[in-house]
Parts: structure tokens; sequence; C-alpha cells
């Protein structure tokens, strides 16, 4: 019996040695530092025996891991060990891609090798030397299987010149913007503070021009859609069948887009017609994404345009960040030198009011002096002489000389 409580004693104290408390892992370091892992404990949703994993894919990107130590020890690339069950559909990597104090920030490269929809469970192993470890998994939705929309176009302006970049729902030019190709080489420069895409529909001229819907022929599609949604699943016939109507409509639905980037570096953010989402049609949309560098350095940004029905449009750059001490601090300075020259001015201006006081005051003391002597001895008398000759001298004008 005591071998037994000995036995589980020992095993409970390793078990919480092995727990690093320094540790803290989140997916957006701006909301919150720890919402995958708290104090070196994982939250139940990113555990093994989770009722329901955490689902990455095209409306749910987790692309960065951010780590934050609460004491003096240095991650290394060695401490992290990423794996995943399907190697024929995906060649994942994890890095260390940027070190700021005491965050870093861990990026994941999934490469989807084929589309296809296929679902992958991944695991980050976290064992910190004298520290402890944890584990975290999810569930990855790699590929899709979607088909791409025809006729939706995206434009960048790029360098005061439009670029087509996806043409009938697909990239132009994948080795520039396919975030499964290693050797995407566009890249935003440091002095570019934003960039502008143009989303619109481009229906090509066929034989089937005639057999696209009209605006009251797609509303009455949309309504009849959702007034036969039910619990069953589609079958392979009827989505074909979908597909088919969906091509004829010259609209897309789009959902909210969004950015995705080491927040070490840059915080982008999306302005522009659709940065809510909307429907796009041939008149072209704005998408804006403001880069907002934070530290020098150069970054990886994902753009996704999420489509109703199609696949998705993803966008992969990168992204230089240049930012001096005087772009950095130019408000502040600003602000400083006038709350300066305010306070001087400010001063000045009490010193003048005061000096004109003392004047004044000093001005009316001496003419109150030529009139209101102080009861002193010597001034007594010299009064005294004073009304002593004004009678005398009324005397001599009343009665005459004696």
């Amino acid at each position: 019996m005591n071998l037994l409580i000995y036995v589980f004693l020992i095993s409970f104290v390793k078990c919480f040695e092995s727990t690093c408390k320094y540790l803290h892992v989140s997916t957006d370091i701006d909301k919150s530092r720890d919402d995958i892992i708290k104090a070196g404990v994982p939250a139940k949703q990113w555990v093994l025996e989770a009722d329901t994993f955490q689902l990455v894919n095209n409306s749910v990107q987790m692309d960065y891991l951010y780590v934050s130590m609460d004491n003096k020890i240095q991650l290394t690339q060695d401490m992290v060990q990423l794996e995943f069950d399907d190697h024929y559909f995906a060649n994942s990597t994890l890095k260390i891609e940027h070190h700021q104090s005491n965050v870093y920030s861990l990026k994941i490269d999934y490469r989807c090798k084929q589309y296809g929809g296929r679902l992958i469970q991944y695991e980050v192993f976290f064992n910190i030397p004298q520290c402890g470890s944890a584990k975290i998994y999810w569930q990855k939705l790699c590929g899709s299987p979607l088909i791409k929309r025809h006729g939706l176009n995206v434009d960048a302006l790029i360098k005061s010149y439009n670029q087509t970049v996806v043409k009938d729902g697909e990239l132009v030019n994948k080795a520039y913007w396919d975030k499964d190709f290693d050797n995407f080489v566009f890249t935003v420069p440091g002095n570019l503070n934003y960039s502008i895409f143009y989303v619109y529909m481009n229906l090509t001229k066929n034989t089937d021009e005639e057999s696209v819907l009209n605006k009251e022929e797609t509303k009455d599609f949309f309504n009849a859609v959702d007034q036969s949604k039910s619990d069953t699943e589609t079958t392979q016939e009827e989505f074909q069948v979908l597909e088919a109507i969906l091509k004829l409509i010259p609209e897309v639905h789009i959902s909210p887009p969004y950015v995705d980037a080491d927040h070490t570096i840059t915080k982008p953010i999306i302005r522009g017609d659709l940065f809510k989402g909307g429907i796009v049609t041939d008149e072209p949309s704005t998408l804006i994404v403001e880069y907002n560098c934070v530290e020098n350095g150069n970054t990886t940004i994902e753009l996704n345009i999420p489509l109703q029905y199609f696949q998705d449009i993803t966008m992969v750059f990168q992204k230089q960040c240049v930012v001096t001490p005087q772009s950095s601090f130019s408000i502040l300075s600003i602000l400083f030198y006038l709350i300066c020259f305010g306070v001087v001015g400010f001063m000045l201006f009490t010193f003048e009011v005061h000096t004109i006081s003392l004047n004044d005051i000093r001005r009316m003391f001496t003419q109150r002096q030529k009139f209101n002597y102080k009861a002193t001895e010597k001034d007594e008398d010299v009064e005294s002489e004073f009304k002593i000759g004004r009678l005398v001298d009324n005397q001599e004008s009343k009665y005459g000389s004696i």
C-alpha cells in the first residue's frame, strides 16, 4: 500500500514538474498571449482528448503561433516539433520566424500537395529544457473540394499600373502568388504602405452567353436554394447541377476578406469596398491592404477572399518593412515640441502679467505716499507747522497785519 502511494506521489510530482509555467502560446498576440497555452497548460479545445478539434480552413487561419516566455530561456528550433498524419497530401514545416523581446513568432507552412479537401491532424510539441513540455493538436483542411469561379478576376495596382493576378478564379502566375510554391518572388517594397486590389466579374463571351441568368432569375434561384435547405447532405448529382447553375450567375458573393502576417513585424488591416464582404459584379470593387509596419524585416502576407459555393482566392506575397526612428516617433516629437512651446509661452505671458501688476502696484503706492503720510513724529511736526501756517495766513487775510 505504501509502495503504491509512493509511486503515485512520484508520478504526480513528475507530471507537475513537466508543466512549464513560463510558457504561453497564442494565435493572435494582439488579442491574447495565452489562448492556446497558459502557464504551460493547453486549453481544453487544443488537447488530444478534446471533443472537437480546432479546425483550420480557408475561413479560420493559423499560419502563425506566438510563443511568450516569462523567464530568460531562449526558444530554439529544436525545442519545437511539428507532426502530422498524412505526408502524401502535405509537406508541412514549422520554423521560428522572428524574435522580439520575449515573444517568438512561429510560422507554419502547410504546403498542400494536392487539392481535394483532405483533413489532416497536426501536433506541435514544445519541450523546454529544465522547464517542461506541452502538446497541442488541431486539424487542417488541406486543399479545397470546390471548383474555381469562372469569370472572377482580381487586378493589383502595382507601381501605378494594373496587373491581373487572378483570372477566372485562378492565379495567373502561381510562382508569384501561390502559397504552395517556395519561390514566389513578388515583394512589396518598404516605401509602399498599402496595396490596392480590384475585384470584378468578367464572364467570357461564348455560346452560353444567352443562358446567363438575369437579376430576377438569380434572385429566384437563391430563394429556392434557401427554401430547399435541410439536414440531409447534398448528393453528387445535385451538387453538379448547383455548380452548373451558379456558373450562369453574373455575380459572386464573398465573405469578409482577411489578411494574415507576422504581427511582430506588421499589423495589416483591410479597407475598401469589400472589407465586410459583399456582392462582386462587373463593376470593380476595391480591396485595400494597409500594412502598418511596426519593426524592420520581411514577412509573408497572405490575403484570402472567401467565396460562397466556390474555391476561395488566396494570394501570398512578401512585404518589406522599414521603420526608422524618425518616422516612428515623428508624431510624438511634434506633440512634445508643441507642449514645450506652450509651456514656455504660458510662462512668458504669466511673467509679463506679473511684471505689469508689480509696476502698477508700485506706482499706486507712490501716488498714495504723496497724499497720505504715516503718523510718525516727524510727520506730525510737519503737519502741525502746515496747520499753524494756514491759520496765521487766514488771520492775516481776515484781520490784516499786526
